[in-house]
């Protein structure tokens, strides 16, 4: 399976992470922050994730960031072009509607 056939599945059965991220990438907007790196808020849902559960394998792929980036900025549009981005795999997929 390709990274966009997992990071759907991902998406699909996980849709509080993207609805975190918006949230978090919305709340620094509005504080100002004009470019936001995608790492810093997935480092902030896994450490929040690892403090409030325990024995859970819920799991953040890294290779699913791209795919969060460019699916928040095509879905939010007071956030298109918030993000720091490299090329990626993730410009040539298809994201989930």
């Amino acid at each position: 399976m390709s990274h966009a056939q997992d990071f759907a599945q991902f998406h699909a059965a996980n849709p509080d992470v993207y609805n975190r991220l918006v949230a978090m990438t919305l709340r620094l907007k509005q504080r100002g922050r004009e470019r936001i790196g995608i790492a810093m808020l997935w480092e902030v849902i896994r450490w929040e994730h690892q403090i409030s559960t325990t024995g859970d394998k819920f799991k953040l792929c890294n290779n699913y960031r791209a795919f969060y980036a460019r699916l928040i900025e095509r879905r939010v549009p007071e956030l298109d072009g918030i993000f720091t981005k490299r090329r990626s795999a993730a410009d040539y997929t298809r994201p989930p509607n």
